[in-house]
């Protein structure tokens, strides 16, 4: 939802010691640890097996 303040929010709780995880971020970086080149089909597929378990360490 672009413009619901999200980043304002992690901006705020990063500034009082909060930990901030960039789900894009996360996917690109698994993206890259598994040689995909990080193309929107790739990201989408990858951000759906991510979606619909806990963890996003299956195939």
């Amino acid at each position: 939802m672009p413009g619901a303040g999200k980043s304002t929010i992690a901006d705020g709780l990063k500034s009082k010691g909060y930990d901030i995880i960039n789900m894009g971020n996360a996917v690109r970086a698994e993206a890259k640890n598994r040689n995909l080149e990080p193309t929107g089909h790739n990201l989408g597929k990858k951000w759906s097996r991510c979606n619909s378990r806990i963890s996003c360490t299956t195939n």
